[in-house]
């Protein structure tokens, strides 16, 4: 496991800081402390195909930024994670690094514009007329 950290694995560019703030409360403080609690639920699971290889700070934060620092919303999405990776793990062995960081920028994008899209239902659809 991959546990090496340092302070600006996670720090963002001040412009970017900002927006963080605004939008999901992120401040050093907080993701710090949402880090160390995200490792230990990490580290509680039982289940081997559960738990996720990189607890690098710069790996489990984007699933804490991805889930507003929600950590239990965080920790299922890391669990997802690994289960696509080791079900896929043969397939992505054979990717070159730049293939797999498009890829993982890909799906980072669709991540995100579905998280954006509030759920469909009869009440909040929007028909043409």
């Amino acid at each position: 496991m991959n546990d090496q950290n340092t302070h600006s694995d996670t720090e963002l560019p001040d412009f970017l800081r900002e927006i963080a703030f605004q939008e999901i409360n992120e401040t050093p403080e907080l993701r710090a402390a949402k880090l160390i609690e995200l490792k230990e639920s990490i580290n509680a699971l039982t289940q081997p195909d559960e738990k996720i290889e990189d607890l690098s700070d710069r790996n489990l934060i984007r699933f804490l930024r991805s889930r507003k620092y929600d950590v239990q919303r965080a920790l299922e999405s890391t669990i997802k994670w690994q289960k696509f990776y080791h079900s896929f793990r043969d397939i992505l062995k054979d990717f070159t690094q730049e293939e797999a960081r498009l890829c993982s920028n890909f799906l980072e994008v669709i991540h995100e514009v579905l998280t954006m899209i509030p759920s469909l239902s009869a009440e909040n659809l929007i028909y043409p007329i």
